[in-house]
């Protein structure tokens, strides 16, 4: 018998396709297809090996039946009765006092005598392995070492223990997962590390992109938001899921979708008195499900595609902003003393005072109109902070500089700020005299909140030399 950990529990998958089932009708272990089948497993440890149910205590024990009818489970006391034998490429024998457990065509299994065809064999899978084959099986993903996006893996046509992915063939049966996953239980599982047969190790993290944008006010931001969607139709080469969160109902926001979004958006309802808040109460709008995700206010143009922009954001646990570096290049890095006030004041330089260990260290000037994220998870400690420190600054500050210098502010105590990558992506223009020939991604008339009709002329006109 092969040296295992302590409790390694495992689930019985069979050539078949199928999964060993306890029948609780007729207390007879069987097999059936995954979606049809109860949770049974084997439990492996030092000394033998238990069948066992969730809810059984104590384990159960394989009673021989007569007749060759299939084997039916009685709960036992102390150790399993069970002794195994784990084949290379991940088939494994279970026998009961020299008799071996059959997986047979017909969906039964029986203790018989005698050689054990192929097909009768067991298959071991960890419940780590089936959680990241399931994964792996749902979504795209991206390889965190090329940037390459692949499509979701494939069974292997005769071989359930197997799949194809990422132009590799992985097998992920055995009592030892090829799995290194990521530790975290939640649900779904965004990122998945594999151990491939030549040692190497494959990185991947869920490729299903969503945009948010939440919106406020009045026909102005409107046509803002119209001409944002409509740059990111044209230009993005986006096929992922929007998400517009607006106090406007349903009815009046489809208005504003470009065709191309027909079917893949989401709306969801806000207050017009979350204002520049409203883009951290993300935990509650059910988006758990996307990676990675972006968030744009809506005087943004897009002026190519973005794909390459969410590559950079799947792999990375960090919150991602612009800064105002290239605006005053000659504060950029330095400490917030340094700045002039009225200026550090719009980056949180009132709030960075109460932290002593803030005071020399490097001031990123962030932007919170462009926030770039893997997952929910990822960003939830900041968002959460976000609505705390609302409370707890008084109302005439936020209604002078609003939600910006909050943000940068718990970007840096928290040390959880990506402020390089966005930057790369993006320019910042007050007008479209200041946008340059390039295509980074994104263009972000930052013109101010007061001058939403300005705005809207300046990507109009920069969102027509984009079509010349």
């Amino acid at each position: 018998m092969p040296k295992l950990r302590q409790n390694v529990s495992i689930a019985l998958w069979t050539p078949h396709g199928t999964v060993a089932h306890f029948e609780h009708e007729t207390s007879r272990l069987v097999h059936r297809s995954p979606t049809q089948a109860g949770s049974l497993g084997l439990v492996l440890d030092r000394t033998g090996a238990r069948l066992v149910l969730p809810e059984s205590d104590p384990p159960l024990a394989v009673l021989p039946t007569r007749d060759g009818a299939p084997c039916a489970l009685v709960p036992i006391e102390g150790e399993g009765r069970l002794s195994l034998v784990e084949q290379p490429g991940g088939p494994l024998c279970l026998f009961h006092e020299g008799a071996a457990l059959r997986a047979l065509p017909d969906g039964t299994i029986r203790l018989q005598d005698g050689p054990l065809e192929p097909d009768a064999f067991f298959l071991a899978v960890t419940a780590q392995a089936l959680r990241c084959a399931e994964a792996l099986r749902a979504d795209r993903w991206v390889d965190l070492a090329t940037g390459l996006i692949h499509g979701p893996a494939t069974d292997v046509p005769g071989h359930p223990g197997r799949l194809d992915f990422a132009g590799r063939r992985l097998s992920i049966a055995g009592t030892v997962s090829p799995f290194a996953g990521d530790p975290s239980t939640r649900t779904p599982l965004h990122r998945v590390h594999v151990v491939l047969p030549d040692g190497a190790m494959l990185h991947a993290a869920r490729f299903r992109p969503l945009i948010y944008f939440a919106t406020y006010g009045g026909d102005l931001y409107d046509a803002c938001l119209r001409l944002a969607l409509q740059s990111l139709a044209d230009h993005g080469d986006f096929d992922g899921t929007l998400c517009i969160a607006s106090d406007r109902p349903r009815g009046a926001v489809r208005r504003l979708i470009p065709r191309a979004f027909e079917g893949r958006w989401l709306h969801r309802e806000i207050t017009a008195d979350a204002g520049l808040f409203a883009r951290y109460d993300v935990d509650a709008w059910g988006l758990e499900a996307y990676s990675p995700i972006l968030y744009m206010d809506a005087d943004v143009i897009i002026n190519a595609p973005l794909t390459p922009l969410f590559t950079a954001l799947a792999g990375s646990r960090r919150l991602h902003v612009a800064t105002n570096n290239d605006v005053v290049p000659h504060l950029a890095g330095r400490p917030y003393s340094a700045h002039d006030p009225e200026l550090a004041n719009w980056f949180g330089a009132f709030l960075f005072g109460h932290d002593p260990r803030l005071t020399q260290a490097p001031f990123a000037m962030g932007n919170s109109g462009t926030i770039g994220f893997a997952t929910i998870a990822d960003a939830r400690l900041a968002f959460d902070t976000m609505r705390a420190l609302r409370r707890s600054v008084s109302p005439d500050l936020l209604a002078t500089y609003g939600d910006q210098p909050l943000f940068n502010y718990a970007l840096h105590t928290l040390d959880c700020g990506d402020f390089t990558t966005l930057d790369r992506f993006i320019e910042l223009a007050q007008h479209t005299g200041e946008c340059s020939s390039a295509r980074h991604g994104l263009v972000h008339f930052h013109a101010g909140v007061g001058n939403v009709g300005a705005k809207v002329q300046s990507m109009r006109s920069y969102s027509a030399s984009l079509r010349l």
